[in-house]
Order: structure tokens, then sequence, then C-alpha cells
């Protein structure tokens, strides 16, 4: 039988694909023949300060996720529906 296709899986496939487009295109110029003095100078200039902005956008996303999940965790749990809620459905 056809799968059919969800909303939420057209929108996670073109996102991916959003994502995929970058990656691929640094590839295929790595891999297809780029000259050595462009990447030399990417080495020297712009590279280290994307790696460096690279781990501050994860550094800061991690920190975000975990501080509004523990806290929207907490909350969840200490209001008297989801207490009761989670005392039924966690014996």
């Amino acid at each position: 039988h056809r799968a059919r296709w969800s909303g939420l899986l057209v929108i996670a496939l073109l996102t991916a694909a959003l994502v995929a487009v970058p990656i691929l295109s640094v590839g295929s110029h790595l891999f297809g023949g780029g000259t050595g003095d462009t990447w030399a100078h990417l080495l020297a200039t712009m590279l280290p300060d994307y790696v460096v902005t690279t781990l501050y956008l994860c550094g800061g996303v991690g920190v975000s996720v975990t501080l509004l999940g523990v806290g929207s965790g907490c909350r969840r749990r200490l209001t008297s529906a989801s207490s009761r809620w989670c005392s039924q459905a966690l014996p």
C-alpha cells in the first residue's frame, strides 16, 4: 500500500534539505578541486571565527534547552493535575 505524506514529514524533509545545501556545497568545492590558495585564505582568516561562533551557538542552545526543559518539567510536575496524571500513568 502507498505511504501517505504528512505535513510534518514534508516540513522535516524541507528543513533537512535546507540544512544540507550549504554542507553539500562546501563538500563539493572541497572535493571538486577548489584552489589551494582559496582554502589557505579561508583557514587563515575566516574559519577560526566560524568555529568559535558555532561553539558559542551550540553552548547557548544547550544551556537554553536544558534550563527551559528542566524548568517546564518541574512546573508541570508540581501542578496538581499533572501530579495526579503522573501518579496514574507511572505506578
